[in-house]
């Protein structure tokens, strides 16, 4: 990724799943259930926080509440979250 590269544009609660994120030594399975609980969100925040992220390339959904955080996603929680 380049250096100069500007942080994603996000919504506060994307930005707080990000950080939440940011706190995980795995890229996944996540399950977001669980995960919700470390947020201020409610369950349809969170959703579509998570969607947010998916979109912009940072998560990748799966199936039964399961994603993954990608490689883009990683690099941008160290950058921001660091």
């Amino acid at each position: 990724m380049d250096a100069h590269a500007h942080a994603p544009e996000l919504s506060p609660p994307a930005f707080e799943v990000l950080g939440t994120l940011a706190a995980c030594t795995w890229n996944g399975p996540h399950r977001a259930k669980p995960l919700r609980r470390w947020t201020r969100l409610t369950p349809v925040a969170f959703d579509h926080a998570l969607a947010e992220l998916a979109r912009g390339g940072l998560v990748q959904l799966e199936r039964d509440d399961v994603f993954w955080v990608t490689d883009a996603g990683e690099d941008w929680t160290r950058r921001l979250f660091s």
